[in-house]
């Protein structure tokens, strides 16, 4: 934990949308049929876009009187390697490894 709270942060920075509200992944996916278990238990499909190879360029305002510059770098590498972004990622499942990434 870097000490900070998500009602915190909610007030400190903000990542701008590039289209409506979303950032464009920018990548080539494909369809994957997986299958899941709904709460009661039972099986079920799911189908979810899947970027082997992806990026985004994020556009982050933030309150420099709140939090600094080199904080918000680290919030967001903090958030690559053990949150992540989309499905079966870490922050959501223990067996997940999907939408890490690093900073570059």
């Amino acid at each position: 934990s870097l000490g900070y709270n998500m009602t915190d942060l909610r007030g400190a920075l903000f990542v701008q949308a590039t289209h409506g509200d979303l950032v464009e992944i920018i990548g080539s996916h494909k369809m994957r049929e997986d299958i899941v278990r709904v709460a009661n238990g039972a099986a079920d499909i799911r189908y979810r876009a899947e970027y082997p190879v992806w990026s985004a360029t994020l556009n982050i305002r933030f309150n420099a009187g709140i939090i600094s510059e080199e904080e918000v770098v680290q919030i967001f590498s903090a958030a690559g390697f053990s949150c992540g972004i989309g499905e079966w990622r870490p922050e959501k499942s223990a067996t997940g490894s999907y939408g890490l990434w690093d900073l570059g």
